[in-house]
């Protein structure tokens, strides 16, 4: 397949003390998604994305908002 070959991929959910987890920030092919124990794509959450933005193990992992703030911190002295 060409890299820049539209791939489907779906989030994920797995079921963990009696609740249903799905991350928001992870999705996978149902070929990556078979992979993780316990764990079945979310058919209704189908979409088409560039092969090329896969990691090699057919995992697309998108940014999520966050608080954190780098702080500019001097060089160590000698």
């Amino acid at each position: 397949m060409r890299p820049d070959q539209k791939v489907t991929v779906f989030r994920l959910m797995y079921v963990t003390a009696g609740q249903e987890i799905s991350p928001r920030h992870m999705w996978g092919t149902r070929d990556a998604i078979a992979t993780l124990r316990d764990c079945v794509p979310v058919e209704a959450s189908a979409r088409e994305v560039h092969r090329k933005l896969l990691d090699p193990h057919g995992f697309l992992f998108e940014h999520t908002a966050s608080t954190f703030a780098e702080i500019d911190e001097p060089p160590p002295s000698a």
